[in-house]
């Protein structure tokens, strides 16, 4: 199903071509976007075709990697830089 985000910087930098935008409080403009994700074939068949694009560049695993080495570059004593699993509280 074709995304209809509120039109920002961060869900543009997100979706990219892959969804349908916005402004926010534009109730019109909110009518006509879920209308076309929803009934313009030409509209949902281009933002569908966007989509992979958009979504490979997330993934859970690549998303809990980013934030392990945010956290343990965060913490004074630090972990192995491949740490065992379960993470165990350091002192």
């Amino acid at each position: 199903m074709p995304s209809v985000l509120i039109d920002t910087p961060v869900a543009r930098e997100s979706c990219g071509d892959a969804a349908v935008y916005v402004p926010l409080g534009d109730v019109p403009a909110i009518t006509r976007g879920l209308q076309a994700a929803l009934f313009d074939e030409a509209a949902r068949t281009r933002l569908l075709q966007a989509a992979p694009a958009a979504l490979a560049r997330y993934s859970w695993p690549r998303a809990a990697r980013d934030t392990l080495g945010v956290l343990v570059n965060a913490t004074s004593t630090g972990y192995p830089s491949r740490p065992r699993w379960p993470l165990k509280p350091a002192g």
